[in-house]
């Protein structure tokens, strides 16, 4: 959401139009953001919040499966992203094996994961 996305070689040479878009190599899909909850807050009361399922359950694994080490990391060390994910699933065991994932996925950045990792462990 609010990000341009590189064009692929083929779509790259289907859309360009030197006369209209001269050099462009991505573009905004356009794609809204998703936000972890829906209504209420994410530390507000159980009864008054709806949660994100799709974004909780999905944008970590696609955030790793394309490579996206920053915001993956950002992601799984978001306070609002770990207490959503605890009160999705009563308890961190998910959370932990996604730490693990990262941690593996980006080694360059197990230091900082490991330190949110133990903290979630103690929860």
């Amino acid at each position: 959401a609010g990000v341009a996305k590189p064009y692929t070689e083929w779509l790259s040479a289907v859309v360009q139009r030197p006369h209209f878009f001269p050099g462009e190599k991505a573009g905004d899909r356009c794609v809204p953001q998703q936000p972890l909850c829906l209504m209420g807050r994410v530390m507000g009361p159980a009864s008054e919040r709806v949660l994100n399922v799709r974004r909780i359950n999905a944008l970590l694994n696609h955030l790793m499966s394309a490579g996206d080490q920053e915001r993956s990391v950002d992601e799984l060390c978001s306070v609002d992203y770990i207490a959503a994910k605890m009160a999705m699933f009563g308890g961190s065991e998910q959370l932990l094996r996604e730490f693990a994932r990262a941690i593996n996925k980006f080694p360059k950045s197990g230091k900082a994961l490991s330190q949110v990792r133990a903290f979630v462990g103690r929860s």
